[in-house]
């Protein structure tokens, strides 16, 4: 190749490659249609890069002003009635930003909502309340052992054939009972929380966990969310609860274990567990980001399931990992999925011990019940 070609080949390579860049971005600047949790939006392409990271600085006093001086005007808005602006994120997901009564901000894909960076508040639920649905969860203990072991063939206690067997408490646990339905030499653990759970994340459910032990073994691991029904007083005042609703169960799940493995235990020794931080709207965020940097957790994608706090102020919730974003349902029936139990004990408004059990799972013994 003559020396004139070779020069002007050196000249063309750079300009092709800026051409085909300015070409790229002409294409997002012309882009006028995004689909944002399956809904067709209005869509205006800025040149930034936002993560959700981003959004962690916000809380329930930010206005949507002051997010706008932040980070710009946001991408379009979506919503089929109340429209709710929202931001390209650098992953290809968006930031949604709901505001009014119950301010709140979420990550959503193309077809999905995913999980909250800002959660909603849980409804305010008083300590009557409370104490009564702890009442009622705890005599339905021994339903619950029983529906984890797959008993089906058991009566309560002055039976009659015109009820629904599963809708009758027959009590709360203890190895004497327990005995009356199967001998198998089984044992039981019960933990009660209030919290909040990532379908419904403004509702206030008791979480009612429990782990099987079959011959001093882990056997079997559940969850069951109990709530009330709440009452719209006004129209324009929001939801509450009331003495007079009635307790009910929102969701459980039932997993057959393969194993559980101690990750993580750290105790008050350790001043990292300041990083943990314990109010409602930076928990879930602030626990996921404390667990990667420990090494507690594995998977690209993290979503707390649920998570709650004990009367005695401490907490527990179940963590899922994946490899791949999954959306909206966490389906653990995955072999690239990962479970997780965490519990964190507390002093002083402080985390004083976190402790993270890895739980393996038989994919083909996943028992879920979800409630309308």
């Amino acid at each position: 190749m003559k020396p004139k070609y070779k020069y002007l080949l050196l000249l063309l390579i750079p300009l092709c490659i800026y051409l085909i860049r300015c070409s790229k971005e002409s294409i997002k600047q012309n882009t006028t249609a995004k689909k944002v949790r399956g809904l067709k939006t209005e869509y205006t392409y800025y040149n930034r890069s936002l993560s959700e990271k981003d959004f962690y600085q916000f809380d329930y006093n930010t206005t949507y002003e002051e997010i706008v001086e932040c980070f710009g005007l946001p991408n379009g808005v979506v919503g089929s009635g109340i429209l709710l602006p929202y931001y390209e994120l650098n992953n290809g997901k968006f930031a949604v930003y709901s505001f009014g009564e119950n301010p709140c901000i979420y990550t959503a894909n193309s077809q999905n909502f995913e999980y909250y960076i800002l959660p909603p508040k849980p409804i305010y639920k008083n300590d009557t309340l409370k104490n009564r649905q702890l009442e009622t969860a705890q005599q339905y203990e021994l339903n619950i052992i029983l529906w984890l072991l797959g008993i089906t063939d058991w009566k309560p206690p002055l039976y009659d054939a015109t009820n629904n067997v599963a809708d009758i408490p027959i009590g709360k646990y203890t190895q004497e009972r327990l005995s009356l339905y199967t001998d198998k030499e089984i044992t039981a653990a019960f933990s009660y929380s209030f919290g909040t759970y990532y379908i419904d994340s403004s509702l206030l459910p008791l979480v009612q966990t429990v782990q099987i032990y079959e011959k001093q073994k882990p056997s079997y691991f559940g969850y069951i969310l109990w709530d009330t029904t709440i009452t719209l007083q006004k129209w324009d005042e929001p939801f509450i609860y009331t003495k007079d609703n009635c307790d009910f169960v929102k969701a459980a799940k039932g997993i057959h274990l393969k194993s559980q493995k101690e990750l993580l235990h750290l105790d008050k020794t350790n001043k990292s567990l300041n990083q943990i931080n314990l109010s409602p709207e930076k928990f879930a965020n602030s626990l996921i980001s404390f667990l990667r940097k420990q090494n507690g957790i594995k998977g690209k994608y993290a979503n707390i399931e649920y998570w709650g706090v004990s009367p005695e102020g401490n907490y527990n919730c179940v963590i899922v990992t994946r490899a791949k974003s999954s959306g909206e349902d966490l389906d653990a029936d995955n072999s690239k999925t990962n479970f997780y139990y965490v519990t964190i004990d507390t002093a002083n408004n402080q985390a004083s011990q976190i402790n993270t059990v890895q739980i393996k799972y038989d994919n083909k013994k996943i028992l879920k019940r979800y409630y309308e």
